[in-house]
C-alpha cells in the first residue's frame, strides 16, 4: 500500500484527518454535531462498503 493523502479539517477545538480517496464521496459525513471518532468510523465504514463493491463487480465475492 502506498502513501495516503488526508485532508484536514480544523473544528476549533481540534483537528480532523480525513484520508482522500477519489473513489470515496463524502456526503453528509462532516456535520458539527460529530466527534472525530464517530466520523472516522464512517469513513472506514464507507471504505469497506467500496471494497465490497469493487469485489462483487470482480465476481469474488
Amino acid at each position: 500500500m502506498g502513501k495516503r493523502k488526508f485532508q484536514t479539517i480544523d473544528f476549533g477545538n481540534g483537528i480532523v484527518l480525513i484520508p482522500v480517496d477519489e473513489d470515496i464521496e463524502f456526503r453528509g459525513l462532516l456535520k458539527f454535531d460529530k466527534s472525530a471518532r464517530e466520523i472516522m468510523r464512517e469513513i472506514r465504514e464507507e471504505e469497506r462498503a467500496l471494497e465490497e463493491r469493487k469485489l462483487r463487480r470482480l465476481g469474488l465475492l
